[in-house]
């Protein structure tokens, strides 16, 4: 299962590896190193995140987007409670 827009994955092509990580970055709720290793990676995950830069800030663009509706509808909850 991908997080990323259709639209995204044409324009690289992603190896299953790099993939599985995505979408343990969502599973592990942003949880990088986890996400590295729950896709197989070991040691060092700070290479793989520069080698995907792109495709995880689309990715947390993604999730902030189909967020920020229901969090902007708690915000108001809360504030209006004072």
């Amino acid at each position: 299962m991908s997080y990323l827009p259709e639209e995204n994955k044409k324009e690289r092509k992603l190896t299953e590896k790099q993939q599985s990580f995505l979408d343990n970055i969502i599973t592990t709720n942003g949880d990088l190193a986890k996400a590295a290793e729950l896709a197989g990676y070991s040691g060092n995950y700070h290479q793989v995140i520069k080698s995907l830069k792109q495709e995880v800030i689309e990715l947390a663009s993604d999730v902030l987007a189909r967020s920020a509706p229901s969090a902007a509808s708690l915000f108001s909850l809360f504030l209006s409670s004072f």
